[in-house]
């Protein structure tokens, strides 16, 4: 029998598409250019181990980093689509088959997923440029297999937060991490960090065994982890969607309920970053508080996510190593254009007939949209910069801030005026930005 969440979702494709038009083909092609010129530019941060006479080592170097950084956007995604996407609020109301919706849900988070994953491995064609064929096909099998543990850990990982937030053996080690957060919320707030932990370890093996399998050394053990991993994961997907998946739900349910309990009128309208707003003048404040409320409840996983980001940055400024300030800004500066895109996010998810409606003039709107993107990305550049600054000294920290700072603007502006294009905003927002990103690594290396 076919999949009926699988049908509609083709049939709404279909439809997009007729609505698109050759704007669809654009929408994968400019932004895959553009990352091909950032690479371009970057080559000198990124590639420089294509003059050594042992390539493998910062080959997979890189490569590893480029695998984590698709295992943590994955892994946002399979948060959004399992426990906050809009179809749950649709599918719970019938009866529901989820082992088949997890099978639909793992289908269409791959496809969306896939321009990441090609960009990604667009990133690595100066090696194939340079002559070393068989090493960027090494790299891209690395950064496809972090790709594919942050999409099948994701949601069988999402699914068993749920069973870990209602687990009374567990309540003690929940209450203890959940700070200011409901205890049942905590894990799933966590989760898109485990997925990040797992997938990580097993793009490592990938690395090491793929590694020491082009150098001519047995490393067929360490290259089975991560397809072991997938293989756990998988099997365990549709047990545990048959067992949580309708159970998340209630779990969501009881959050919202926990929190209107505890809150006031005016405490309940507090959202992430709603501190900044007290340095703005008096008459952007509302404009503003709406920009972050609707990226806080609307794209909460975007915005938290730049924390992931971040400590993959900080990471990798961790490290008394000379080239420790480019590779934080390559791994952040990579992050950081995608998540300034909610810019674009944002646009498109607002009805258009609202602000019509309401007559709200942009020149209000877009200062509060750049704002808001803005003081997002700084979950990026604080981690990134304070790690090096601990690590290599005040003056090399702030030369990393100073530069991710110049990109966040440059992202805020783009993420804000691309918006109004809503649908499309993408396909002009990624080739600049990506332009940026590349010209500030190349900035960095000169």
């Amino acid at each position: 029998m076919s999949n009926p969440y699988r049908r509609a979702w083709s049939r709404r494709r279909r439809n997009r598409a007729k609505l698109d038009g050759a704007w669809a083909g654009l929408g994968i092609l400019v932004p895959l250019g553009s990352a091909a010129g950032a690479a371009w530019l970057a080559k000198p941060v990124f590639m420089g181990f294509l003059v050594d006479p042992d390539p493998w080592v910062g080959a997979m170097g890189l490569a590893l980093r480029l695998g984590w950084l698709c295992c943590a956007a994955m892994s946002i995604r399979t948060y959004s689509a399992l426990v906050r996407s809009p179809e749950r609020t649709i599918l719970d109301a019938h009866p529901a088959d989820p082992p088949r919706l997890l099978r639909y849900l793992t289908l269409r988070c791959g496809w969306e997923g896939l321009p990441l994953l090609l960009g990604a491995i667009v990133l690595t064609w100066p090696v194939f440029a340079a002559g070393q064929a068989g090493l960027a096909l090494a790299m891209a099998w690395v950064v496809l297999l972090g790709w594919s543990l942050g999409l099948l850990v994701g949601l069988p990982v999402h699914l068993a937060s749920v069973w870990v937030a209602e687990s009374p053996a567990l309540a003690g080690v929940l209450e203890v991490l959940r700070g200011s957060n409901p205890r049942l919320q905590t894990a799933l707030i966590y989760a898109p960090g485990a997925v990040l932990l797992i997938g990580g370890v097993g793009t490592w093996f990938a690395s090491v065994g793929v590694e020491a399998l082009g150098k001519g050394v047995d490393g067929a053990l360490w290259t089975i982890v991560p397809f072991a991993l997938m293989a756990v994961a998988f099997a365990g997907t549709a047990p545990l969607a048959r067992r949580w998946h309708f159970r998340t739900t209630l779990l969501l349910a009881e959050i919202d309920a926990r929190y209107a309990g505890l809150e006031d009128a005016e405490e309940a309208r507090w959202v992430y970053m709603q501190w900044t707003v007290r340095v703005l003048p008096v008459a952007t404040h509302m404009h503003v508080l709406k920009e972050l409320r609707h990226g806080w409840r609307g794209h909460r996983s975007w915005v938290s996510g730049a924390w992931a980001i971040g400590i993959l940055a900080a990471i990798a400024s961790w490290t008394d190593a000379a080239g420790a300030l480019e590779r934080s800004a390559a791994l952040g500066g990579a992050g950081m254009v995608l998540l300034g895109g909610v810019g674009v996010r944002l646009a498109t998810t607002n009805p258009m007939w609202l602000d019509q409606w309401l007559d709200v003039p942009a020149r209000s709107v877009y200062p509060a949209r750049f704002w808001a993107i803005f003081c997002w990305l700084q979950a990026i550049v604080f981690p990134a910069a304070l790690a090096l600054t601990m690590r290599q000294g005040a003056a090399r920290g702030l030369g990393l801030g100073l530069s991710l700072e110049l990109l966040a603007l440059l992202l805020a502006l783009l993420g804000t005026g691309c918006g109004r294009f809503r649908g499309r905003g993408w396909l002009f927002y990624l080739p600049p930005a990506l332009l940026g990103w590349g010209g500030l690594l190349a900035g960095l290396s000169s």
